[in-house]
């Protein structure tokens, strides 16, 4: 759970019209079992960013359920020195062109000829 930051000056593939910012500090972090490492970031691309309504919900004093969650973004970077990953809001993401570039990228990955 984290909340969102202003994009840190400096990453200049991201804009705040667009996309935005998340704090990533793995050696500030605790993991859920207390005992593994937590991820390395650049394995989040393509992730989904969720806001759960969690927090509003416990302000509000309103109970929360799962349905009240919606997907607001899409990760794909995670500018190293600056403790963050990077999302694109989801009101600005293609489906078509994202299907178009998972098929590009899976034909690059894969050895067909085996």
């Amino acid at each position: 759970m984290t909340q969102q930051i202003p994009i840190p000056a400096g990453v200049v593939e991201a804009d705040a019209n667009i996309h935005f910012a998340l704090p990533y500090k793995p050696d500030l972090a605790i993991s859920v079992d207390g005992t593994s490492a937590l991820p390395r970031p650049p394995g989040f691309s393509g992730s989904l960013v969720w806001d759960t309504k969690r927090i509003a919900c416990l302000r509000n004093k309103q109970k929360w359920s799962p349905e009240l969650a919606k997907v607001t973004g899409l990760v794909w970077g995670c500018p190293s020195p600056h403790g963050c990953i990077i999302a694109t809001k989801v009101e600005h993401i293609e489906i078509e062109s994202l299907i178009n570039l998972a098929k590009e990228y899976a034909n690059k990955s894969i050895n067909w000829t085996r």
